[in-house]
């Protein structure tokens, strides 16, 4: 069985667990305000390792944004390295972690026809939320962007790997 995991950094974001027979979980990124990589996220990648079956992992690709000051940077970017270790620490520790793939915000917001430059910020996470909604038969919130993300990356991931297994 495959399971395809997508991750969505950050202190709204989310992890979602997309398994081969469509059943999706989905948790929000365990982090106080203080510390972005909580111990509790931690555990749960830890945690993933009994999961049985082919693990595929879609990462969003992270950088720096305008206006961001330089403390959330820093604490941002150390966070999501601390992640990124540890994921590559596991797919050496495990073999059934199979892929770590980390992709632009930009290509599966594309894929899912999701970019709109006339949105506000607030349309733009909606659309997300509004597309997991309708299409997989969820009830998320605005404030479950992050989750919403998780979800459309993982189901990116799948999408990507298909493709790759029929030789696309």
């Amino acid at each position: 069985m495959k399971i395809y995991i997508g991750i969505d950094i950050g202190k709204k974001g989310g992890i979602a667990i997309l398994k081969e027979t469509g059943e999706i979980e989905t948790i929000r990124m365990p982090a106080d305000k203080k510390v972005l990589l909580h111990l509790d996220l931690i555990k749960y990648i830890g945690s993933l390792k009994s999961i049985g079956g082919d693990k595929y992992i879609c990462l969003e690709k992270t950088s720096s944004r305008p206006g961001e000051g330089v403390v959330s940077a820093y604490k941002f970017g150390y966070a999501a390295g601390g992640l990124g270790y540890l994921l590559y620490h596991l797919s050496f520790e495990d073999s059934s972690f199979k892929w770590i793939h980390h992709v632009h915000p930009i290509t599966w917001k594309r894929h899912f026809e999701l970019l709109d430059s006339n949105c506000s910020k607030y349309q733009k996470k909606k659309l997300s939320v509004d597309y997991c909604n309708k299409e997989y038969n969820m009830s998320l919130k605005y404030k479950d962007d992050g989750m919403a993300d998780a979800i459309l990356l993982a189901k990116y991931m799948e999408y990507t790997v298909l493709n790759i297994e029929k030789g696309e």
